[in-house]
């Protein structure tokens, strides 16, 4: 793989993954580790990260042993998800759409681009 074919960005599914992530990106790329609840230690090359500018960043979601029951309050209709929704707009907009998502606003809480409407 050359250096041009590698991404650019790779979610990371567990800790062990890491490094091969960070290996694996290309430099100036990203790896996110999604997810990421259990405390532990994970072994990085800095080097990855000064010299070839490559980041390493989180973002958080609730731990996968709670899935399943999140997943019973989605689909079993007990709450009304569609209740979250401020914004929709058709695909030709899509561009305010995204505008309104990149600098949200008081009133501003999911924003859906909907093909079709």
């Amino acid at each position: 793989m050359s250096r041009e074919q590698m991404p650019l960005s790779l979610p990371v599914a567990g800790n062990n993954l890491i490094r091969t992530a960070m290996d694996a990106t290309r430099p100036g790329g990203r790896v996110m580790l999604f997810a990421s609840t259990q405390r532990s230690e994970v072994a990085i090359d800095p080097a990855a990260v000064c010299m070839d500018e490559k980041t390493l960043m989180g973002s958080y979601s609730a731990s996968v042993d709670i899935q399943d029951e999140t997943v019973g309050l989605v689909f079993n209709g007990s709450i009304d998800f569609t209740k979250l929704i401020s914004h929709r707009f058709p695909l030709s907009e899509a561009v305010e759409a995204i505008r309104l998502a990149a600098n949200p606003q008081p009133d501003s809480m999911k924003i859906v681009i909907q093909p079709g409407a």
